[in-house]
């Protein structure tokens, strides 16, 4: 089980517990790390095949494996082979172990901390300024609450079974992560930046010259329309974070120059602090009495984290008509085949002819069907 510890205290965005914003994009602020721990359950060169492509597709930079079962750095060498990362430390055991691989793009690596008592295995590896540590059974004492109003910093999240184990791997998430929010490519007016005394004058003046009459609504409509482009600005952004403002810009601008971890704090305390009154300021403002529409979109808004996206049809309109045509074409027996169709022959011989359809026509028909045939057109029957 590893943990992890960094030398300055940070504050985090929205900690998720279940894992962060998964399949969304996300401002990260200071060093952050991908982190998978996993019960291996005896270490194998057909077991790192399958780990060498999870470990590839969720991005990890730091592998904590725990139970090795090796005996050496040599037995090690032979049963392990995780493409693109390196083996930073291992204790061995034939019945326990523990081994720490690094992304081999990662440089600043050491082992600081090592220890191996017993069934209790600790190896701490300092990856610049953080430290993981990759612990084996340990004392569950050690594990403590964090108070509640501290911010987490980490988000878990466990993958899929494993083939020939019944552990699954854990990824770990450590930083400060920020989602960036995709906005629907849909104008939307900007009330807030909205110039209401310009409006106002403009509208007053413009007003005043349209008769109060039914049939001049349309151009009362259109006169609020074209002074509200004047004075409100609208439009959407393709991307945004929500509080995000200039006070926000500029303390980001001065971490990104200094690395101060006080400054990111000042950062996200600034960012907590905008969204708490705008939360205010939406609550303060419902009102049921006259009308729940904005309660309701607000509930709406709340919960779209928990929509069910649907998936989209693969089956194409080719593959339908194929299956029509093979349906279509069934083998049919020929003996059933012959007696079906002598049927319909000696049906159709039984039946009387149509007195209307079976009439001779006169001079007249001749002549309305002529009438009604267009113009440089064969007359047909």
């Amino acid at each position: 089980m590893p943990s992890i510890s960094n030398h300055h205290q940070q504050t985090a965005v929205m900690p998720t517990v279940n894992g962060p914003f998964k399949d969304h994009l996300t401002l990260n602020i200071g060093e952050d790390l991908r982190i998978c721990h996993f019960n291996i359950e005896g270490i194998s060169k057909a077991k790192c095949e399958v780990l060498t492509k999870i470990m590839n597709k969720e991005r990890i930079d730091v592998i904590a494996l725990q139970e090795t079962h090796t005996k050496d750095g040599n037995d090690l060498q032979k049963r392990d082979y995780i493409a693109g990362y390196t083996v930073i430390g291992a204790i061995h055991h034939k019945q326990y172990g523990i081994a720490t691989y690094v992304k081999e793009n990662i440089d600043d690596t050491m082992v600081v901390h090592k220890v191996n008592s017993g069934n209790t295995q600790v190896l701490s590896t300092k990856i610049g300024s953080i430290t993981v540590t990759n612990e084996y059974t340990p004392d569950l004492s050690i594990i403590s609450k964090p108070p509640n109003d501290s911010k987490q910093l980490a988000s878990r999240r466990i993958l899929c079974d494993f083939p020939h184990s019944q552990h699954r791997p854990v990824v770990l998430e450590y930083g400060l992560k920020i989602p960036i929010i995709r906005s629907t490519p849909k104008p939307r007016w900007n009330f807030r930046k909205a110039n209401w005394t310009e409006f106002t004058k403009e509208l007053d003046h413009l007003i005043q010259w349209i008769p109060a009459k039914a049939e001049c609504y349309d151009r009362f409509v259109g006169a609020i329309k074209m002074i509200a482009k004047k004075h409100i600005p609208r439009g959407f952004r393709k991307q945004f974070i929500p509080g995000w403002d200039e006070t926000c810009n500029e303390l980001y601008a001065e971490f990104q120059r200094s690395k101060d971890n006080n400054i990111a704090d000042e950062l996200i305390n600034n960012l907590n602090l905008i969204r708490k009154q705008r939360w205010h300021e939406k609550t303060e403002n419902l009102d049921f009495t006259h009308s729940s529409h904005k309660a309701w979109s607000l509930m709406k808004k709340l919960g779209t984290s928990n929509n069910i996206t649907k998936g989209q049809h693969t089956l194409r309109p080719n593959s339908v008509a194929t299956r029509l045509k093979s349906v279509g074409k069934l083998s049919v027996d020929k003996e059933h085949k012959r007696l079906i169709k002598t049927e319909l022959r000696n049906h159709r011989k039984m039946l009387m002819p149509h007195p209307t359809l079976d009439a001779a026509f006169t001079q007249n028909d001749v002549c309305n069907a002529i009438k009604k045939t267009k113009i440089n057109k064969a007359a047909g029957f």
